[in-house]
This record gives C-alpha cells, structure tokens and sequence, in this order.
C-alpha cells in the first residue's frame, strides 16, 4: 500500500503533469487498500473490519485471521475455533463468534495465551459474544459466565449441605441435644469422677457404687463434605444448663480425638459457649461431639445440654 501523498504533492509550484498524475495515482491506491476497490459502503466497512461487516461460516477446526477481523464467525458442529496469536493481529482486533449448532466450540488462543484469564473458553449452543484482542492477550465482551453453576463441583458442595443441614440456605444449621439431655450428673454428697469428661453416656454415682447410664440422643454432629477442591468450614456452638456452685468446661473431640477445651465456667447460668471454627477436608467426613465436665465443688450436680449446633460457613 503506497504511502498518502502530501499536500504538496499537488499543489506544490514546481510539481510537473507526470509528479500530479503520480500522486493522484498514490491516492487512489491508498483509498482502495483502505475502504476496497469499488467504494461502496459495505466494501468499505469490510476492509477496515468494522463489527458486523463480514460473515463467514464454519463446520470445522478453523483458525481465525487477520481477514477475519469485523466478521461474524457462525459456527456449526463440535470443534475448536483457535486464534491466531494475538500479537500478529494486533490490539483491537475484533470479531465475533456465535454457535448455531447443537455442539461446544472450544475458543483456544495461540500457546500459553490466556482468554479471560483461561487457557480455553466454551461456546455453549445459542451462544454469542465478541472476542476482542489487547495485544497479548483476549478478553470477552457479552459472554455470560456460568461457571458457578450446573457443575460437577457445585453439586457436590450442594449435596454436602443437604446432606449435612437439609437446607441450601445460607448459615444453614443442624442441632442436637435436648433441654433433658443429662452429659452429667453425680448424686448428692458424692464428689466422684470430678474433673472427667461425659457426653452421649454419662456418669452417676451413690452410696459407694458408680454407674454408667446411656442416655436416648446424644451430643454427636457428623459433616460429610463431597467437594472435591474445597474444605466445608463450620463455626459450633452450644447452649447448656450449668451446675449451681461449681466450675465446669466442655471440650469438642473430632473424630475421638480432642480438639479444644474450653473453660472453666462457673455459676448456675444457661449458657451459650461458641466453640469456633472448624474445617472438614475435601471429600471426607468428620464426627464432632460435646463433651462436659464439672470440674469442683459440691455433690449432686449436673449438666444438660439444650443444644448443640453446627453452622454452614463457607467453602474455602
């Protein structure tokens, strides 16, 4: 494409016949590489790639070009539309793409380049957006992105709180106990097994003898997590009905093991004891219980747990 010539190129007080007819020339050429030989407007809008001047329709594995730019690239079928590297077609490359078929089209960028950030992007049938070049790199304009949605992982994470609550809702909970529900107890004038810790079997003694009783429920929450990526982060928490005069703590054991200890407390009080946060690991299950103790004081004593809550966090 010839450069466009300079003014002086015609009005110049030397320039010759030939030097005027020579730049006349050069303008023409320049005009038809710029908006197309025959000056019509859809020639014109074609040749400087404005959006929407072009169409062009494709069945299979294509890779777009810089002839491209402007078009509406109408695809058919299931195949992978690649893009030409995005420094060769230069910033502000535009075209838009539209799948009228029934397959994905897979939208692929030159080697390591990114497009919205992805190494490939989907275009679901009935799909259209426009795919625009920074120079390095490709961004979307008008793609709805879903992909928080209707996949295998959000799934998973949503049977995981049906499961675990029976409810998708957010801080969705799940609680045990029961306001007669006993974790403690030892008859009057006996100070035996002070200090240990009881939860859905619990501790009586009298007149020299002692007594293991299994009580109906229990202080037992268990998480399934199904996700496959994310840990499930809960926060528990409890409320309990609290001995006279003495000091007593709680501890949380995960799976049989012991997790926090928590006190002493002291005063006969309903109280409610937040016992933090815990995560459960990517598909697998965690058994959480609530176990309490009266530390000292005087016999015939007791605790009862009104509730012990789990709560849906986050995924995280």
């Amino acid at each position: 494409m010839p450069a466009l010539p300079a003014s002086s190129s015609f009005t110049g007080s030397t320039v010759t016949e030939a030097q005027f007819k020579q730049a006349v020339t050069d303008q023409r050429e320049f005009l038809a590489s710029l908006l197309g030989a025959d000056g019509s407007v859809s020639t014109a809008l074609a040749t400087v790639g404005a959006l929407g001047a072009g169409y062009a329709s494709k069945t299979a594995a294509y890779t777009l070009i810089s002839q491209d730019r402007g078009r509406l690239i109408d695809c058919f079928g299931a195949f992978t539309l690649s893009l030409s590297a995005a420094s060769s077609l230069g910033a502000g490359f535009t075209v838009a793409v539209r799948n009228s078929g029934s397959g994905i089209i897979t939208i692929d960028p030159s080697g390591s380049e990114l497009i919205d950030g992805q190494a490939t992007i989907s275009c679901a049938p009935g799909e259209s957006f426009v795919l625009c070049c920074t120079g390095a790199a490709w961004r979307t304009v008008g793609r709805m992105v879903t992909n928080t949605f209707a996949t295998d992982e959000y799934v998973k994470q949503s049977f995981s709180l049906f499961q675990t609550f029976g409810s998708l809702a957010s801080n969705a909970s799940k609680s045990v106990g029961a306001t007669n529900y006993l974790i403690w107890s030892s008859y009057y004038g006996n100070q035996w097994s002070r200090g240990t810790y009881y939860t859905n079997m619990f501790y009586t003694s009298g007149s020299g003898k002692s007594l293991v009783v299994i009580n109906v429920g229990n202080c037992r929450i268990t998480i399934w997590n199904y996700s496959s990526s994310k840990s499930m982060q809960i926060n528990l928490t409890g409320v309990i009905n609290c001995a006279n005069d003495d000091t007593y703590a709680f501890q949380i054991r995960r799976d049989g093991v012991t997790v926090g200890t928590y006190g002493s407390y002291s005063g006969r009080i309903t109280r409610t004891v937040d016992f933090g946060s815990f995560t459960v690991a990517p598909n697998s299950t965690s058994t959480f219980d609530l176990y309490g103790s009266i530390l000292n004081g005087s016999g015939g004593d007791s605790l009862y747990v009104n509730s012990f809550t789990a709560t849906f966090q986050q995924f995280v």
